[in-house]
């Protein structure tokens, strides 16, 4: 069963700030800014769950691989060495069984994925603090156009980190 990407919005807070008014641009800098935290925070969590699910299929791939490597070995020797017969076949079945596993797993293409999304959420992560130390300097006009922008690339990292 294949999953679908959510057409939902993860945002929480509207475009203009409620406490954003005409006569006090400072508020609407300041929650522009709490929400490009916000942001950085979710891109933080992202990165940090990335990379422990990366770690995971790495342990994984070793797990299996090796294993399925030393019982090929050993399947292999007993059988020249006309060791017992049943150890030459648990052996073998046991190889083949973890080699099979790791090749319907693929733990290798897992890692390689969770590697690329973490790199793009910890980029998500920077520029979220860049622009959310910027954000008194950019000005109201500045900060919303900051802000759609950071929303619109952890759309695009929402959809594809499914």
């Amino acid at each position: 069963m294949q999953k679908r990407a959510s057409t939902r919005s993860h945002s929480t807070v509207p475009t203009t700030p409620p406490s954003a008014s005409e006569s006090d641009p400072s508020s609407a800098v300041g929650a522009y800014a709490n929400e490009i935290r916000n942001i950085e925070l979710y891109a933080a969590a992202k990165t940090k769950w990335h990379e422990k699910v990366a770690g995971r299929n790495r342990r994984i791939r070793y797990g299996l691989g090796i294993p399925a490597a030393l019982l090929a070995a050993v399947a292999g020797s007993a059988a020249v060495a006309d060791w017992s017969r049943l150890l030459t076949a648990v052996a073998a079945f046991a190889a083949a069984a973890l080699s099979t596993t790791l090749g319907f797993i693929k733990p290798e293409e897992g890692r390689v994925r969770h590697a690329q999304l973490r790199a793009d959420w910890e980029l998500l992560e920077g520029s979220a603090i860049d622009m959310r130390n910027d954000a008194e300097q950019r000005g109201v006009e500045a900060s919303r156009a900051a802000l759609t922008e950071l929303r619109e690339q952890k759309h695009q990292l929402d959809r594809v980190d499914v």
